[in-house]
């Protein structure tokens, strides 16, 4: 115990400080910066402080604010208005926590929030590795920027990484679309996801399924490469894998690619399948088939326009529109003029 200290004896195990302190006290791995009422307890030979009063402690880059701290060694129980302070961008807010200054644990409870820059995680009961800088959540959390929200049951936050990985009924949030999933990963400081468990995304009318892929938000492209599926506007399609480009609103199918609108009896499918759906235009190439309720249509290209009801057959190829039946190697077709011109190197 002290001696340089002033002190008042209360009972041969209790001990005041009768003055506010502000000075530094150590244990081995933490120092008293600031309190009010510093007692000294004796428990099983051991000594424990009891801090009371605009309390703060310090462990190099750190700093711990609370109402109340019980010290005993190297272990602390921290209570009221919780505050801990590791560099200048990580807070952790909590109504009382337990720290150990040795392994750099900490364990929060209550109104818990993890700040980190422009991230915040909100949750009941959040176990905070300090010295790896990893946050571990088993009781729900929601984190968010201002702008998304991800809410899931349990996750880690590697806060050096701004990386996230959610599980257990994970949703994303965003004006601009809606994740559900089970499992993911998240950087929310490139925003990035990556999928790694069966995924719906739901975005401006359109409905993506996928089981493994990223989506990169800033630039709205995505990548799927594990039975992904896609619903918009009554199209349905389908491939080994597919992109979406947001900013030209385009969609890539590779590998067995199929589209299919079946209000209007269309179906295309091809090794690669490009679709605009800004102006509905679709592209075919390699082993290229489209038919509709009219028509069937084989080559090695063909390119198709929703909108002017116009194709385009590049390579050899075949037209079946009963009664007529065209082979040729290149062919242009106008729907609504009823005409076209076919071409034939032979």
């Amino acid at each position: 115990m002290p001696t340089n200290l002033p002190l008042q004896i209360l009972s041969p195990k209790v001990y005041r400080l009768r003055q506010g302190y502000g000075g530094k006290q150590d244990t081995q791995n933490q120092k008293i910066e600031t309190a009010a009422v510093i007692e000294y307890f004796l428990k099983n030979g051991r000594e424990i402080q009891k801090l009371s009063g605009t309390v703060r402690l310090r462990q190099e880059n750190t700093l711990i604010y609370c109402d109340t701290a019980t010290l005993d060694k190297d272990f602390a129980v921290l209570r009221g208005k919780v505050v801990i302070a590791q560099g200048d961008s990580v807070r952790a807010f909590a109504d009382s926590a337990h720290y150990d200054a040795v392994t750099k644990i900490s364990d929060l409870f209550g109104e818990v929030v993890l700040v980190n820059g422009k991230q915040e995680l909100f949750t009941k009961r959040l176990r905070y590795d300090m010295g790896n800088k990893i946050a571990t959540y088993t009781t729900g959390a929601v984190m968010t920027n201002g702008k998304s929200q991800v809410t899931s049951r349990r996750g880690h936050y590697f806060v050096e990484q701004k990386e996230v990985y959610l599980k257990g009924d994970v949703v994303v949030t965003d004006p601009e679309f809606t994740i559900r999933t089970d499992t993911m990963t998240f950087n929310t400081e490139a925003q990035l996801v990556r999928f790694v468990a069966p995924t719906l995304i739901s975005q401006r009318g359109s409905k993506i399924y996928t089981e493994s892929g990223f989506y990169d938000i800033t630039n709205d492209f995505t990548v799927f490469d594990q039975n992904p599926q896609y619903e918009k506007d009554g199209q349905f399609g389908r491939a080994r894998k597919m992109r979406y480009e947001g900013h030209i609103k385009e969609y890539t199918l590779e590998g067995d690619a199929h589209i299919e609108k079946p209000a209007k009896g269309e179906v295309a499918e091809a090794d690669v399948i490009r679709y605009n759906a800004d102006n509905e235009k679709t592209i075919l190439r390699g082993n290229a088939h489209f038919r509709d309720s009219t028509r069937d249509i084989q080559g090695a290209e063909i390119r198709y326009d929703t909108r002017n009801k116009t194709y385009q057959l590049t390579g050899r190829g075949r037209v079946s529109d009963p009664p007529n039946i065209i082979e040729a190697d290149s062919l242009d077709f106008n729907d609504v003029l009823g005409n076209g011109l076919a071409r034939s190197a032979a």
